[in-house]
């Protein structure tokens, strides 16, 4: 690969294109843009979810970076004021953290790979009672943070929003 971006490099900068790096949240933001969901769409968001809460914002057709290049990263925003702001149960990257879930999951199966994503997901969908309990905790609060933030944002299409509007609803009437 290091050898493949360096040949493609050499033929971007012919046709006036500057080769450039994203995080994940951002990188997804762009592919959405590109081939998927937000296609054709002038502004809109991508949530992502895997350590913390990442996100990409398109504003204009153009991916939006911020003054400190955080635009659109989630995890930092305090949804938990009663934690105090010292602790990362406060922030919502603790919170809707996918990593933390499969910890959680993997710790409750007696599971010595707390990092075992494929275990953990394997017993949520055999039926495994706690596993799908932690797993339902931890997918509806994704899904009730984007609800704001789309609505702060004031985005015509934010990607999961949809989706996670009608988790809301339905954990909800559960």
């Amino acid at each position: 690969m290091k050898y493949a971006l360096m040949d493609n490099e050499g033929q971007l900068l012919e046709k006036g294109k500057r080769p450039s790096a994203e995080n994940d949240a951002k990188a997804a933001a762009l592919c959405e843009q590109w081939l998927g969901e937000l296609k054709g769409v002038d502004t809109g968001a991508v949530m992502t979810l895997g350590t913390g809460v990442g996100g990409g914002i398109v504003v204009g057709g153009k991916l939006l970076h911020g003054s400190s290049f955080q635009a659109g990263e989630l995890s930092w925003m305090i949804t938990n004021q009663e934690a105090g702001l010292k602790e990362m149960a406060a922030y919502t990257g603790a919170r809707c953290s996918a990593v933390r879930m499969v910890e959680r999951v993997n710790q409750e199966l007696g599971n010595e790979d707390l990092a075992d994503g494929l275990a953990a997901f394997a017993a949520i969908k055999s039926g495994n009672e706690e596993a799908g309990k932690i797993f339902r905790q931890k997918s509806w609060r994704p899904s009730s943070e984007m609800i704001p933030t789309s609505t702060v944002l004031s985005l015509p299409y934010c990607r999961g929003c949809k989706s996670s509007g009608k988790k809301l609803a339905e954990y909800r009437k559960n």
